[in-house]
């Protein structure tokens, strides 16, 4: 089993950001492709995710802070590309 390579992140941030036929393009599928793209940048899981919130993204070094994994209580902070960051200012 192989995981998700970084084409196939970036075509799902796509997809998501496009809207589907039940909700058509906007705010929530524009927070969807940011988090699939902040998701896949940083390799966090849900609840990591689901904690991050805005305060968290330095943006002058292009970081953001997660303050407790599951693996790392202690917080850590992770690179962001151009490509994601673009996402989440949008």
């Amino acid at each position: 089993m192989t995981g998700i390579r970084h084409e196939g992140v970036r075509a799902v941030a796509h997809q998501a950001a496009k809207g589907d036929f039940a909700r058509p393009p906007g705010r929530g599928s524009l927070r969807d492709a940011a988090l699939i793209a902040v998701a896949s940048d940083a390799l966090l899981g849900v609840s990591e995710i689901a904690a991050l919130g805005v305060a968290d993204i330095a943006w002058n070094s292009s970081t953001i802070l997660v303050r407790r994994s599951k693996t790392d209580r202690e917080g850590e902070v992770l690179y962001l590309g151009e490509p994601t960051l673009k996402r989440v200012r949008e």
